[in-house]
């Protein structure tokens, strides 16, 4: 699998995370501590640091592998 086709899988885990919880990037903004700008780049080019990652997986109740 290449780095893009890792990078899309992530992309579109982490929004169909989001969704399956139901929950607007303005309000994983406000439980993750991530801005909601970063959420929209995230679920267009990838998460690209750990931080943010774990910050996310953290609000949405499942591991960074759920979401990357």
């Amino acid at each position: 699998m290449t780095h893009d086709s890792m990078r899309q899988r992530g992309r579109s885990k982490l929004k169909r995370m989001r969704m399956l919880r139901g929950l607007l990037q303005t309000e994983l903004a406000r439980l993750s501590g991530v801005t909601q700008a970063s959420i929209s780049k995230m679920e267009k080019n990838g998460i690209k640091r750990a931080d943010k990652a774990m910050a996310l997986a953290r609000a949405l109740q499942c591991t960074v592998e759920d979401i990357y």
